[in-house]
Order: C-alpha cells, then structure tokens, then sequence
C-alpha cells in the first residue's frame, strides 16, 4: 500500500480544493446564463402573447369590416336594381332623356312666370308709390 506524506496529502486536497471552485464558479456561471436565457424565454412568450392578442383582435376587426362590406354591397345591389327598375318604368336611357328635356323646360316655364310676377310686382309697387306721392307733389 501507498504512504502518502502530510505534504502530498495537503497539496492534492489543495488542489481538490481548486477543482471544486472551479466547477462551483463554473456552475454558478451556467447557472446565470440559464437564468438569463430563461429571462429572454419569458419575454419572448410574453411578447408572442401580445402579438397574439392583437392578430385576434386584428382579426375579428377585419371580419366586422368583411360583414360591413358585404352588407354595403348588397345595399348598393338592391338600390342599382331599383334604379334599374325606375329607369326601366321610364323608358330607359331614352325615357330619363324626355324627363330631363321636360324638367329644362318646366324650369324656363317656372323662371319666365318668376319674372312676370316680378314685374306685376313692380308695377303695382310704381302703382301704390304714385298714387301716395302723386298728390302731395301736384299740390298748390
């Protein structure tokens, strides 16, 4: 059997000593980059949640605006097919053609009786102001 000196023994207990330090401080170094990673992990998901949260709400957005444009669509389908039905009782283009000529001269018939009225309105102003002022100015 092998006799080790006090020396050998203190300086291999020395050196155990080293060893078991350096793996303490080697696994206290793992350790915080464990916990740095786990830390980033942890954003991460929280980050990935939030992401997911706004997609959703993006979503259900974008599906009330598809339901929206759908309904607008189908609006404006039922009122171009009335228009097209109007139209259709009126003769077509042909139709709104003779409307709109009808309407002109319904509004050059309106603006000539505005300007007779206007001028019978006149007129019988002049009438009222000169049968007022008329006798005072032929006094003697």
């Amino acid at each position: 059997m092998l006799k080790h000196t006090d020396e050998e023994i203190a300086r291999q207990l020395e050196e155990l000593e080293n060893t078991i330090t350096t793996g303490i401080n080697s696994a206290r170094h793992v350790l915080q980059q464990t916990q740095s990673i786990e830390n980033a992990i942890v954003a991460a998901q929280q980050t990935v949640g939030e992401k997911a949260s706004q997609i959703e709400a993006a979503q259900l957005e974008i599906g009330e605006m598809a339901r929206e444009i759908t309904q607008m669509r189908s609006q404006t389908e039922q009122m171009l097919q009335q228009v097209q039905a109007v139209a259709d009782e009126l003769g077509g283009t042909q139709g709104l053609q003779v409307l709109r000529k009808q309407y002109q001269a319904e509004l050059v018939i309106l603006r000539q009786t505005q300007q007779r009225h206007f001028f019978w309105l006149l007129a019988v102003t002049l009438g009222v102001v000169a049968s007022v002022v008329l006798p005072f100015i032929t006094r003697p």
